[in-house]
């Protein structure tokens, strides 16, 4: 049964081509996520590849990393967004972006918006 499964899951993502997509898909999430990067310096580094992708926060405004990940963590899921809830602790201040591969370019440019409204929730400018 598992082979099945493992199957008819490999038979959709070719039909409905979603590893092109992920790949489309990344790139606009990527380039929002580098958007949110010139707009608050808590953000160091923006890596990743397809829909996997990492926002490195940096020390800022007498906080760690860390905290800086967490607070805007759960201010994004206050708001609606579900992003970097499976915390490792070995990732510091890296949250976790994994939208599935079905997601639409309306519901990436609405996670940048949301997470956009996280990060200055957390991080005011000052």
């Amino acid at each position: 049964l598992p082979a099945a499964v493992g199957l008819k899951v490999l038979e959709i993502v070719i039909r409905d081509g979603l590893a092109a997509k992920a790949q489309v898909s990344g790139a606009r999430l990527a380039a929002g996520l580098r958007g949110l990067q010139q707009r608050h310096p808590c953000i160091g580094d923006v890596r990743g590849r397809g829909l996997l992708m990492g926002l490195e926060f940096t020390a800022s405004g007498g906080k760690d990393s860390a905290s800086i990940s967490d607070a805007v963590t759960d201010a994004a899921l206050e708001l609606g967004l579900s992003a970097n809830i499976v915390r490792a602790g070995a990732s510091g201040g890296t949250m976790r972006i994994a939208p599935p591969l079905t997601v639409s370019d309306a519901e990436i440019d609405l996670g940048m918006e949301l997470l956009d409204a996280a990060i200055a929730r957390v991080m005011p400018a000052a």
